[in-house]
């Protein structure tokens, strides 16, 4: 009896299993239906912007904004020249130029062999440093500003003539 019982649940299961196929071809066949619809509208919305990007790249470009004629013409607040140095010349005579010198002493002594001494050898000393500015003024004034850093030299200058 175990047998028949097991072979009776076996059958109804088999005709569940046969008769629930043709309902999920159904639902198989509708999501089908639903992404041929889903393609279909793809492809319409990528013909249009196909479509689109075919008439942007036929149109001619746009032509460039034209540059302001005033603003190439415009010369720049300062004006940088080499005269030695740099000299800077700005508008309405305004003009500055960096000077200066250096004095190096420099010594060296090999001493021989028969000294035991370790004085000797060599050194780098600055004698004397001069800086200073030139420029000039509007008016026709000139400027001259110099200081002299050393040990033989204590002094700064100033000088403004007329040019």
């Amino acid at each position: 009896m175990k047998f028949a019982r097991k072979l009776l649940l076996g059958s109804v299961a088999t005709a569940a299993l046969l008769a629930a196929n043709p309902a999920l071809a159904q639902s198989n066949d509708a999501e089908m239906e639903a992404l041929r619809a889903e393609v279909a509208a793809l492809k319409a919305q990528l013909a249009e912007l196909s479509a689109k990007v075919e008439k942007v790249a036929a149109a001619p470009a746009p032509a460039p904004a034209p540059v302001a004629v005033a603003a190439a013409e415009k010369k720049p607040a300062a004006e940088i020249s080499w005269k030695g140095a740099p000299e800077i010349k700005g508008e309405g005579g305004w003009s500055f130029k960096p000077r200066g010198r250096l004095q190096i002493d420099a010594a060296s002594i090999n001493p021989s062999d028969t000294i035991a001494t370790n004085s000797l050898g060599s050194t780098v000393r600055v004698r004397r440093a001069q800086f200073g500015i030139d420029g000039t003024i509007p008016g026709g004034f000139g400027y001259r500003v110099e200081a002299d850093i050393g040990r033989q030299a204590r002094r700064a200058d100033r000088h403004v003539f007329d040019l």
